[in-house]
């Protein structure tokens, strides 16, 4: 499982207003409120709720609770240290819903072609229903 993915578009540049626009709608995600352009994802609501406390009490780090997500024109960047990526596997599954991809872990090698059917390589085998 990788930890820390960048993403960016095979073309052109990211959309920022639609990417921030669809995490403000997530009830389990919010803006950081230290470092406004990075959002917070958690499990669901209460986690948020309860990392967002954490945040706010402790403003030097994050809560481990969550994953970060970072949006910028040329690159997307998703960094996780929770068992709780399901979450972040359907934003980055919405992210490609809508652009065509270059996916690279954090050493920028290109994991786009291992992450061709789905995103286990990213976030490891979904937990059975």
């Amino acid at each position: 499982m990788i930890t820390d993915i960048l993403l960016q578009p095979i073309e052109g540049e990211f959309d920022t207003k639609a990417i921030e626009s669809y995490l403000d709608k997530l009830h389990y995600a919010a803006r950081d409120p230290v470092k406004g352009r990075t959002y917070m994802v958690a499990q669901d609501s209460e986690w948020l709720e309860a990392a967002l406390k954490k945040r706010k009490g402790n403003p030097t780090s994050f809560p481990y609770a969550v994953g970060l997500v970072d949006v910028w024109p040329t690159r997307v960047s998703v960094s996780f240290r929770t068992p709780h990526v399901e979450p972040l596997r359907q934003f980055v599954e919405w992210l490609r819903q809508h652009y065509q991809l270059r996916i690279m872990d954090e050493g920028f090698h290109d994991l786009t072609d291992r992450c061709d059917r789905d995103l286990d390589h990213l976030f490891g085998p979904r937990s059975p229903a």
